[in-house]
């Protein structure tokens, strides 16, 4: 959806004309974020269903598994790394912090689910990226401008994209307060 929205806003207003496809990947992608429920409805279900069930603490075992694939070595890679540990340890904090809120205040929960889902999405994404980069690393000699475009584009990820994770970590646990007590007309 973002991306579609900035292909646009490079077209201009002939990004909004149908010759050049954009505003018809723009209508697609924007439904997206819509079937199957809506991501509030999803990012609620992530939280209160999903995050605690049976099976324990599935986000934990998450962590766990993107911890073990940080044992990547390699200079190159390193800074990648270093912010994802960042982000992780970012992510574990916002989990405990809904878990706590689940417990004594679950409109602080449901207020914080929609960017809980959101950190989520940015750390797997990141994790993805690690194991593009390891491979883009190891093989960069046998084809430097196939795998220097995958690296570029990592690094706008992580340096653009990925320190919204803090954002959205700071929004949330702010409570519920500015939501729940907003007075209506």
């Amino acid at each position: 959806m973002e991306i579609t929205s900035d292909a646009m806003q490079i077209y201009g207003g002939y990004g909004y004309t149908k010759d050049q496809g954009i505003e018809q990947l723009y209508r697609d992608n924007r439904i997206t974020p819509i079937y199957e429920g809506t991501n509030s409805v999803q990012a609620i279900d992530l939280v209160f269903r999903k995050l605690l069930n049976k099976n324990g603490d599935i986000i934990n075992k998450y962590i766990n598994l993107i911890k073990k694939d940080l044992k990547i070595s390699g200079e190159k890679i390193k800074p990648f790394i270093n912010k994802m540990e960042k982000n992780i340890e970012l992510l574990t904090k916002f989990s405990d912090w809904i878990k706590e809120k689940m417990k004594n205040s679950k409109d602080d929960a449901s207020a914080a689910s929609n960017e809980y889902l959101k950190v989520l999405g940015l750390v797997a994404t990141a994790h993805a990226w690690l194991k593009v980069l390891e491979v883009s690393f190891k093989d960069y000699e046998n084809n430097k401008k196939f795998y220097e475009d995958k690296i570029q584009t990592a690094n706008f990820f992580f340096n653009r994209v990925l320190p919204r994770v803090e954002s959205y970590y700071l929004t949330a646990t702010s409570g519920s307060k500015y939501i729940m007590d907003f007075k209506f007309n």
